[in-house]
């Protein structure tokens, strides 16, 4: 049974377990310390000169905020795979454990390097049309077009989780794009609903620590309901069925 509100579940599950939360939320944490470090210097060096008054400094500072925001969503991209890749696959593993799905035998390092070059290729036209489309409406509206890059960025973000929370069940690069495909409207429903849980969180600062790792335990946990997971070997118990009831003696 698919969840269209599967980033919100998720998020809502990541809090409810703390066992989940240290490795997660200390990387995360470091990865914004340096996202901010970025924004401030760059909102610092284009910054307008005290001597400028009036609208144009108004105008200057919208623009040096939007500038700040480009640079950081450039980072962003780049640096969310290797964040995903390198730090949340445990947190995958053991969402797919608490719902009784058996660990699975994996491809080896240079197979599934290829598999995941191979996903990165299909789905390069949404993180071109959303990556530079980010950049450009940051540079071109200041912090207005940030805020509707986020909800690009947030669809990336969905596809990512996603493909980590597939290639975890062992489905190759192939497998994982048409399971993607297959399931578009989840990815669409759940971007949406992950731009809006970014934007929320980020105005709380603290609480935008809690989005990735809770993206990724909702996908983690909305695969597993997908034929293409569930049919596997290792895959997620089918649901109990109530007993029957013995026929009545003499029926």
């Amino acid at each position: 049974m698919s969840d269209a509100l599967w980033p919100l579940t998720g998020l809502l599950r990541f809090v409810s377990t703390p066992s989940w939360w240290l490795r997660p939320l200390c990387v995360v944490a470091v990865l914004a310390a340096v996202l901010l470090a970025i924004a401030g210097t760059v909102a610092w060096w284009r910054w307008p000169a005290a001597t400028v008054t009036g609208w144009h400094a108004w105008l200057g500072g919208a623009f040096a905020l939007g500038q700040a925001a480009a640079v950081v969503l450039a980072c962003w991209l780049v640096l969310m795979p290797l964040t995903l890749g390198l730090v949340m696959d445990a947190l995958v593993h053991q969402v797919h454990q608490r719902h009784g799905a058996l660990e699975v035998a994996l491809p080896a390092a240079w197979p599934a390097l290829l598999a995941n070059l191979r996903v990165m290729a299909g789905t390069l036209a949404p993180r071109l049309l959303w990556g530079l489309g980010g950049v450009v409406l940051s540079l071109c509206a200041g912090p207005v077009g940030a805020l509707l890059a986020s909800f690009g960025f947030a669809h990336i973000a969905c596809l990512d989780a996603l493909d980590l929370s597939l290639a975890a069940r062992g489905l190759d690069g192939a497998a994982r794009l048409r399971a993607l495909q297959a399931h578009r409207q989840e990815v669409l429903v759940g971007s949406l609903v992950a731009g809006a849980l970014n934007l929320v969180l980020a105005a709380t600062v603290i609480g935008w620590l809690l989005w990735l790792p809770g993206l990724v335990a909702g996908a983690a946990k909305e695969v597993l309901g997908w034929p293409e997971v569930a049919d596997l070997p290792g895959g997620p118990p089918p649901p109990r069925l109530p007993a029957l009831a013995p026929p009545a003696a003499g029926g």
